[in-house]
C-alpha cells in the first residue's frame, strides 16, 4: 500500500476535471505559441507542461512512495503452511540476510513442537547466501533436520534453486558446486544416508 501525506495542500485541479485536456488547443493559449518556420518535429510536438502527482480523494491526502513492490521474491518463494511448526520461521526460506547472531537472539521464538537444534538448523541454513551449500552439507552430516519433513524439503530446494548474483560468469551462491572436493564430500554423505535407509526398501 502506498503511503499518504495529509499536508493540507489540495491539487489546483483534478486531472479528470482539467479544462486543458483536449485533443487540440489554440496556439495563443499555450506557452509554446511562438514557433519559427521551418520547424522540426520537436518544436511542434512538445512535452506536456503539467506537473502531476497522485492525490487520494477519499482520504484527501497526497500519495507518496511506491505504489507497488517491484520485487518478485514473494512470488518465487514456496509458502510454508500456516499450521506448520515452522511457519514462524518462513523468513529463513524467503531471505538470506538474517545472521546467525539474529537467529540466536530470537531463540525465544522457537515453538515447543521444535527442538532448539531444529530451530537453529532451520533458521540458519540460508543465513548468508554464500554459506548455503556449506550449511546444507553440515545438516546432511549432522541430521539435525528431518528430511522427511515437507518444510525442510522446501527450505533445501529454495536454497538450491535461488540463483543469486552472477559475478564474472560464476554464480556466487553456488560456487562450492564447482569444487570437486566439495562435490565428492556431499556425494559421500548422501551415499551414507542411502546405505542407512536401503534396508527399508526390501
Amino acid at each position: 500500500m502506498p503511503e499518504t501525506s495529509s499536508n493540507g495542500d489540495e491539487p489546483c485541479v483534478f486531472l479528470d476535471d482539467s479544462p486543458g485536456l483536449a485533443q487540440w488547443s489554440f496556439a495563443d493559449q499555450a506557452h509554446y505559441k511562438s514557433v519559427t518556420i521551418p520547424a522540426d518535429e520537436h518544436s511542434v510536438l512538445v512535452n506536456n507542461g503539467l506537473s502531476l502527482k497522485l492525490f487520494d480523494r477519499f482520504s484527501a491526502s497526497w500519495v507518496e512512495g511506491s505504489l507497488f513492490d517491484p520485487s518478485t521474491t514473494r512470488l518465487c518463494t514456496p509458502p510454508i503452511p500456516t499450521s506448520s511448526s515452522y511457519a514462524p520461521l518462513h523468513y529463513a526460506v524467503s531471505g538470506t540476510n538474517h545472521t546467525l547472531n539474529k537467529v540466536i537472539s530470537n531463540q525465544a521464538d522457537c515453538l515447543k513442537e521444535l527442538s532448539l537444534h531444529q530451530y537453529m538448523a532451520f533458521s540458519s541454513l540460508c543465513g548468508g547466501p554464500r554459506l548455503q551449500w556449506l550449511n546444507i552439507l553440515r545438516e546432511l552430516a549432522l541430521c539435525s533436520l528431518s528430511f522427511r519433513c515437507e518444510e525442510v524439503h522446501t527450505l533445501i530446494t529454495q536454497a538450491a534453486w535461488q540463483i543469486g548474483p552472477l559475478s564474472d560468469g560464476v554464480h556466487e551462491w553456488h560456487e562450492e558446486l564447482s569444487h570437486p572436493v566439495f562435490g565428492r564430500t556431499i556425494l559421500c554423505v548422501l551415499n551414507s544416508h542411502l546405505n542407512n535407509i536401503e534396508a527399508n526398501w526390501l
